[in-house]
């Protein structure tokens, strides 16, 4: 567990530091589904509900197993 919690506090700094560097004027939270102001497009946000829901089981399947191994 503590491989996957490093991995992604690096890939959240990397993307952050890449995202502020870049100098794109648009607001971040418009990347997220349902949160751009725009009308839904389904076929962007059921694929971002659907990883979503995929990351959360993966970590409970992570979790799940640790726990089995006590």
């Amino acid at each position: 567990m503590k491989a996957i919690k490093i991995t992604l506090i690096l890939l959240v700094a990397a993307t952050t530091l890449v995202f502020v560097r870049s100098d794109l004027a648009f607001h971040i939270a418009k990347s997220l589904p349902f949160c751009s102001g725009d009308p839904i497009d389904w076929d962007y946000a059921s694929g971002a509900l659907a990883m979503l829901v995929l990351f959360v089981l993966g970590l409970y399947r992570l979790r799940r197993n640790q726990r089995d191994d006590d």
